[in-house]
């Protein structure tokens, strides 16, 4: 089924057990936890390694991972980058993962460790201390969702002489921070209309809420930001995106789009519409998906 079916199946249960006399607590669902700008946070854990290591020590690195936006992240790529004349990791120095995101069961979000057990090598016989560095990089795709009631105006420039007020009324909306670093900024509704239809566009606009801070990627070839690989220039900054109207699929001039300063714009037509249908609310559905890919740094000293 469709994500949008799924929305509209957990809304009319809801309703059909608040009107069984059960009582539903409002915040008591995932929807409400799609709120915020970030995805996966991590950091080094303190001491881990700490800032001396002896050499032909034994060590860790110990990473906490914290999923802190609306989407699942599965199959996340997480790896080290370090001096291999330096430090030698025993079990290998990169490692997959999945996390839940803000949940019911997750309110704020699924946190894991993840450790990298490694044995500091010998000094050169001239060197007392070596200073190092591990870059930690994690790549993963993420998903933000949006759901949301649009006024479906079939008389858009009142010319039915009998026309009366509609159960609703026509506004741009803003969606605002939606569980996820790329976001819907903003939806204005245009319609194109003749004698015996309106068909509904939706001019949609996407912004990165941490520019400058997540690198985003299309969905599915960050990993090789990870690997050291480069990544061709026409997959940075690309965000996949689909729409519905009413779990109908809607034709977006674009279903790739690139940002520009962490912007764009996409325009999606909707299917014509009888007039006689008067104003009503739809559901109008919009999925974006992209990749992200992060860096974190860590120094030390390797000590005789």
């Amino acid at each position: 089924m469709r994500h949008l079916t799924i929305f509209l199946f957990l809304g009319s249960l809801l309703i059909l057990i608040g009107c069984g006399g059960g009582q539903v607590d409002p915040g008591d669902r995932d929807d409400d936890y799609k709120k915020g700008v970030g995805s996966l946070e991590y950091e080094f854990l303190r001491n881990s390694p700490p800032s001396q290591v002896f050499q032909n020590q034994n060590s860790r690195v110990s990473i906490e991972l914290k999923n802190i936006g609306a989407n699942q992240i599965q199959n996340g790529f997480l790896t080290l980058t370090y001096d291999r004349g330096i430090v030698e990791f025993t079990d290998g120095s990169s490692s997959s993962f999945s996390i839940r995101g803000k949940s019911v069961e997750y309110e704020k979000g699924e946190t894991k460790i993840v450790s990298f057990p490694f044995r500091a090598l010998k000094l050169s016989t001239e060197s007392q201390i070596q200073k190092t560095t591990i870059v930690a990089s994690a790549c993963f795709d993420y998903k933000t969702e949006v759901l949301e009631q649009v006024c479906i105006d079939t008389d858009p420039y009142n010319i039915k002489p009998d026309s009366e007020e509609g159960v609703c009324d026509q506004r741009d909306l803003s969606p605002g921070a939606t569980g996820g670093p790329v976001r819907v900024s903003r939806v204005e509704t245009q319609f194109v209309s003749d004698e015996i239809a309106v068909a509904p566009n939706f001019v949609i606009e996407i912004s990165q809420s941490n520019f400058g801070s997540d690198n985003i990627f299309s969905p599915g070839t960050n990993n090789g930001f990870c690997m050291g690989r480069p990544v061709e220039a026409d997959k940075l900054n690309v965000v996949d995106i689909r729409a519905e109207l009413s779990d109908a699929e809607l034709e977006c001039n674009r279903d790739k789009v690139k940002l520009i300063d962490g912007r764009a714009t996409v325009t999606c037509k909707g299917f014509p519409i009888d007039i006689s249908l008067g104003n009503y609310e739809a559901p109008l559905y919009i999925e974006l998906s992209y990749g992200v890919a992060k860096t974190k740094t860590h120094k030390f000293e390797i000590i005789k």
